[in-house]
């Protein structure tokens, strides 16, 4: 699906953080100035990859209060990505001879 790369590779990296829309599209043209055409095209394209990826169970979409507006995207915290990894350095002593 396109931009779903780009989204993973950004929300991956900060799981349980709130996304807006914007913010997604910026990461994803990096940075770039878009007419509004190129803009809305984006956006479209975003949104289909989120709810592609709320399928699947790898995002929460949360939709805005009543009076408010705009979608909050959140990437799931698992167990495992958030496991500390222990540290498996050896140390060997080396004896004379």
């Amino acid at each position: 699906m396109k931009y779903a790369r780009e989204v993973i590779e950004l929300m991956g990296a900060y799981p349980g953080r709130p996304f807006r829309l914007g913010e997604l599209v910026r990461h994803v043209s990096r940075g770039r100035d878009l007419d509004k055409k190129e803009r809305t095209r984006l956006e479209r394209g975003i949104q289909r990859a989120m709810e592609a990826l709320e399928e699947t169970g790898s995002i929460t979409i949360h939709e805005p209060e009543e009076g408010r507006h705009g979608r909050n995207y959140i990437w799931h915290v698992t167990d495992s990505s958030h496991r500390p990894h222990k540290s498996v350095t050896r140390y060997v002593t080396m004896g004379a001879g």
